[in-house]
């Protein structure tokens, strides 16, 4: 039973998985208000479906990239948990959160989190066996994130995405997903944290610290 904890954007989420799949989730638009909402939603889905601090066998949070108090919001309560009920932490990375969440039946796919303003962070994904990062996670202007993708069809995901519907209108291989698939969610952070669990990836809960991108240059 893997708790997933994502406070990446404006949105607050919490998940339960099981083997067996989704047992509860909770998400809320939350805004700047992560500290208070968050332990409601993770008392919530607890209560809601039963669970106890000693059925948790692991507990998932994002790290990173988004927003900078978000984040440490996020890391610094999910800590305190895995501490207190003595369980392992699993850091993920947040554009992994936004892919476990979507359906498996993109190939190519561009992620876009917000930045600062007029800024998106990118990371491009393409399934060979699975979905694998096919460059670095970058900083752009949001009127320059389509640039240069490679060939082929492309869908955005991610809260950033919608910032750039202008840019799409002249790239007829792009495609904008829905809003259920926008957001990262505690349920995509418990989904990856369930694979982390598998292979064993555990983080170091006293040195674990949010993945911050650095900005592109020419930009003080």
């Amino acid at each position: 039973m893997i708790l997933g904890i994502d406070t990446s954007t404006r949105h607050c989420g919490a998940a339960l998985v099981s083997g067996e799949g989704l047992v509860a989730e909770s998400r809320l638009l939350s805004g700047q208000a992560h500290a208070e909402k968050l332990p409601f939603i993770v008392r919530e889905i607890m209560s809601n479906a039963s669970v106890s601090s000693d059925q948790i066998t692991g507990i998932g949070v994002s790290i990173g990239p988004g927003s900078f108090t978000g984040l440490r919001i996020g890391l610094g309560f999910a800590k305190g948990l895995a501490l207190g009920w003595n369980k392992p932490l699993y850091a993920v990375p947040t554009m992994e959160a936004v892919l476990a969440g979507l359906p498996d039946v993109f190939d190519q796919i561009c992620v876009l989190l917000t930045a600062r303003k007029d800024e998106v962070y990118r990371g491009l994904f393409i399934k060979k066996e699975s979905l694998e990062a096919v460059s670095e996670i970058e900083a752009l202007e949001t009127h320059r994130a389509l640039d240069g993708l490679p060939r082929g069809h492309w869908v955005l995901s991610g809260d950033g995405a919608p910032a750039v519907v202008a840019e799409i209108s002249s790239h007829s291989n792009i495609t904008l997903l829905g809003q259920p698939w926008l957001y990262p969610t505690g349920l995509g952070v418990a989904l990856a944290a369930q694979k982390m669990a598998q292979r064993g990836e555990t983080a170091e809960i006293e040195s674990l610290a949010p993945v911050y991108i650095k900005r592109f240059k020419g930009v003080a």
